[in-house]
């Protein structure tokens, strides 16, 4: 299975996988609910992994729900907000801020549904932060204030609220992102020289 992959599948993920490539397995099952066919899996595989809620790891990993989503953006060119959530619920767990900030380590948010991992942007903190400067003439400005995002030099994505935050929070050089936290639902803060 890919627990080797990426530390981590879910119990929905095992019995989608097992369906997959041992319909035979799975027919000769088929009393089983496919909780009950994780469970069974869980008691028979109790040595190597550890079944922790719809969460399979190797055993003696330490796994967090942060980890978790790291992962999940670590191992993913691109998902939707859509996804996080999918994930969230198969893992009966919130996204909470923590897993949500976990999720944005590895990845740019480029839009109100999208990310990217970080590997698949290129941006140009210089002349980013040299235009930037133009638009923030004093010492702080609020991101919801910048409406004007043609100015910013190409990064591979159309600039908007979004990925300027993401932009803000690690890549600038000159300007660092000050907010309460991060949202599922909108961008904020403001662009602090």
């Amino acid at each position: 299975f890919s627990i080797k992959k990426k530390a981590f599948i879910t119990g929905t993920e095992l019995i989608d996988s097992i369906t997959q490539k041992f319909p035979e397995m799975r027919e000769r099952n088929a009393a089983f609910s496919d909780f009950g066919l994780r469970n069974v899996l869980a008691y028979r595989l109790k040595n190597e992994f550890a079944f922790n809620g719809n969460l399979i790891s190797q055993k003696g990993t330490l796994l967090t729900m942060p980890i978790v989503f790291d992962n999940y953006s670590e191992t993913h060119t691109q998902f939707t907000l859509d996804d996080i959530k999918e994930l969230a619920n198969e893992l009966n767990a919130p996204l909470s801020q923590q897993n949500f900030e976990a999720l944005l380590e590895d990845s740019v948010r480029i839009s109100a549904d999208e990310f990217v991992s970080d590997r698949s942007i290129l941006f140009t903190p210089r002349e980013t932060d040299t235009l930037l400067e133009q638009i923030c003439t004093e010492e702080y400005l609020s991101v919801k204030e910048i409406t004007h995002f043609d100015i910013l030099p190409s990064c591979g994505y159309n600039w908007n609220g979004f990925l300027l935050e993401s932009y803000l929070s690690k890549y600038s050089r000159k300007f660092k992102l000050i907010n309460n936290s991060f949202s599922t639902t909108d961008y904020s803060g403001a662009m602090v020289k």
